[in-house]
């Protein structure tokens, strides 16, 4: 998870209802981990990044067992024009787009108006018409999911 809110299934569980659901530990401690009464694991927005193991308790009339480390989250931090997108920008798009205008790369909101048109140029093949950055090496697909990402997430600056 990146920068937003998720949450597992509802478990499959066996035995007679009523079944209640607890976490019994969340390593490293993260309240914003929680469970509601289906056993719905869920993480907020406001999670510090990392990676977390949570372990539940299902109680109903046939036992208590604990489930340890049965569920495992990695949170991200969010992605960010400051943080991530624009050193990319920078060493990739720089060399031609800087200085004044409507493709200088390094302002923030140049580049979140012009998300579509960078990303549709990115993905081009190289030496086609269009393609960028023109003079230099294509963006790997991890820059260009990244890229992607930051428009999903909303296009944050910090």
């Amino acid at each position: 998870m990146q920068g937003g809110t998720t949450s597992s299934n509802n478990p499959s569980v066996q035995g007679t209802q009523p079944i209640t659901f607890e976490i019994t530990s969340v390593t490293p401690a993260n309240s914003a981990i929680t469970i509601n009464a289906q056993g719905r694991l869920t993480v907020g927005t406001t999670s510090a990044a990392g990676t977390f193991k949570v372990s539940v308790r299902a109680s109903n009339s046939a036992g208590t067992p604990i489930f340890t480390d049965a569920f495992t989250f990695v949170v991200r931090a969010p992605i960010t024009f400051n943080a991530n997108i624009q050193p990319l920008l920078q060493s990739k798009c720089s060399p031609c787009h800087t200085g004044g205008g409507q493709s200088n790369w390094n302002v923030y909101n140049t580049s979140k108006n012009s998300i579509d048109a960078i990303l549709n140029r990115v993905q081009r093949t190289q030496g086609s018409t269009g393609f960028m950055p023109q003079n230099g090496q294509p963006l790997t697909q991890t820059e260009i999911a990244l890229l992607q990402q930051w428009k999903t997430e909303g296009l944050k600056e910090q």
